[in-house]
């Protein structure tokens, strides 16, 4: 996943569950409809897992937060976004294949680094521009609005092309045709981030002997760069475009949806929900709200920000790209604050994390991936966030998979285990990988048996359920691009040592969103 800077502040809010008597009459949710279960089409499928070589686990360590803090005293912020590049060129870039890329031909394209929006290139000679595939880079947010390219003989301008606005994760071909240019420029108009992505391949131009030249960049190396070099005889110019990135936009209020609760001041207490399956609780009420991680906090500052939060006895832990907070619960005061990548000690980037509160124990579990193959993982020694943490990674791709890296894991912890789902790039596949938690939690901590469950049905994503109860079986539920009507639900049944998975693919449902 590609990591940018934006500006976004994720905002922490804890709510009491006590049931007090409301205040205000307010719409009540409607009870959900009720399926014909008789109409509903069941399919079950059960597999025993493939238990992971322990040679796929790094070290363990024990670390306590004091050291992640120390380590953090020499972290520099990365200039590695738009906001924060230091005055730094844009450069002409084939990035590393952790990044998501929109190639028209084969896997390799070339993008603007920073989101520089005036790159330049000249071509040693007069030539004919023909056309080039444009594509967007990074999230929606980031990537240019429209791009367009003027051409020069010498230092004269001779032309330049309307601007084009078809730049989606689909490459689109940009007719140029452009002639007798010896150099062109590439102009971008910005995101709202100041900076504007995007990506070309299959740049084609003919010479003045009349040879057709298409540059695809697959004879280009991953993660290197071409401005200073002269491949295949051109001149990858810096870049020269603004630095400047605007003020921050606000984003829009969440609107209120006609016949459910409307939104009101946070002091106000909820009413009851209608009678009805589920019925007899009490909606939440709001105790306290606080300021969560925000744009320049030590490693924080990407889109998308993957907020993930846990609220445990006496704090809230945040997590998001790339920053790990710990605020007081009765206070909201933030007692940690730093980058994700000191937390687990690894010099590469630590992103996309998720974090849960272990309420069987008391205890937190926080992981991350790095973007390559491994799962970083964290389970705390006490119910103290701030306390000891035993650390270990986890190679979860398969021995022999290249270019491969872990995307979007998901998490969720129960009384007997720990259960991480994530998509596996490049395999493409989902795998939900079981953990005994039995020796997380003995005096001297290690990882338990690990039991992979791999090739899963593609999914959006699989999530853990939250259980409150000793059920005996771990449940994760998911929905299936195919459409609204369909879910599944995984069930992982004891004990970890030897654990099997149960699908039941449940077709038949009335459509939801």
């Amino acid at each position: 996943m590609r990591l940018i800077s934006h500006p976004l502040i994720l905002s922490a809010v804890l709510h009491s569950f006590a049931g007090a008597q409301p205040q205000h009459d307010v719409p009540a949710l409607p009870a959900p409809a009720q399926p014909d279960l008789g109409t509903l089409e069941v399919a079950t499928d059960t597999v025993h897992g493939l238990r992971l070589d322990p040679a796929a686990f790094g070290e363990p360590w024990l670390q306590t937060m004091d050291d992640a803090l120390e380590r953090a005293k020499s972290y520099e912020q990365p200039t590695g976004q738009p906001r924060a590049r230091n005055g730094a060129h844009g450069e002409w870039e084939l990035p590393s294949p952790k990044y998501k890329l929109f190639a028209h031909s084969g896997r390799k394209a070339l993008v603007n680094r920073w989101g520089d929006t005036s790159m330049g290139m000249g071509f040693g000679e007069s030539v004919d521009l023909k056309d080039v595939w444009i594509a967007s880079q990074g999230g929606r947010g980031i990537w240019a609005k429209a791009v367009r390219i003027v051409g020069f003989s010498g230092e004269t301008q001779v032309g330049s092309t309307e601007w084009f606005t078809d730049i989606n994760p689909e490459p689109s071909l940009m007719r140029v045709n452009l002639t007798g240019v010896d150099r062109i420029v590439i102009e971008a108009k910005p995101s709202s981030s100041g900076a504007g992505f995007y990506a070309i391949d299959d740049l084609r131009f003919e010479t003045k002997a009349g040879e057709v030249q298409l540059l695809d960049f697959e004879d280009v190396s991953w993660d290197s760069r071409l401005t200073g070099t002269g491949y295949k005889g051109l001149v990858w110019e810096e870049g020269t475009g603004s630095f400047a990135a605007p003020d921050p936009e606000a984003l829009p209020a969440p609107k209120a949806i006609e016949g459910l609760l409307p939104l009101s001041d946070p002091s106000t207490e909820r009413a009851s929900f209608a009678a009805g399956p589920g019925s007899g609780g009490t909606a939440p009420i709001e105790i306290q709200s606080f300021a969560g991680p925000r744009l320049g906090d030590p490693g924080a500052g990407f889109i998308p920000p993957d907020t993930a939060g846990a609220a445990g006895l006496d704090h809230f832990v945040s997590v998001v790209n790339t920053n790990i907070s710990v605020f007081e619960k009765g206070t909201g005061n933030r007692i940690v604050n730093t980058p994700l990548s000191t937390f687990f000690n690894v010099g590469s980037i630590a992103g996309d994390p998720r974090i849960a509160y272990d309420f069987a124990d008391n205890r937190w579990c926080v992981i991350a991936t790095d973007f390559s193959d491994n799962i970083l993982f964290a389970y705390s020694a006490t119910s103290d966030p701030t306390g000891v943490w035993f650390m270990q990674t986890i190679r979860v791709t398969l021995p022999g998979v290249t270019n491969g890296f872990v995307d979007f894991p998901t998490l969720g912890v129960d009384s007997r285990g720990v259960f991480i789902s994530a998509f596996l790039v490049h395999v493409p596949s989902f795998a939900i990988f079981a953990i005994d938690k039995a020796p997380l939690l003995a005096p001297t901590q290690s990882l338990g048996a690990v039991t992979a469950f791999r090739d899963l049905t593609l999914d959006f994503a699989i999530q853990h359920a939250t259980q409150y109860t000793e059920a005996g079986e771990s449940y994760m539920v998911s929905v299936a691009p195919a459409g609204p009507t369909s879910m599944r639900l995984r069930t992982i049944n004891e004990p970890l040592s030897n654990p099997t998975l149960t699908t039941q693919e449940i077709n038949g449902i009335p459509a939801f969103a």
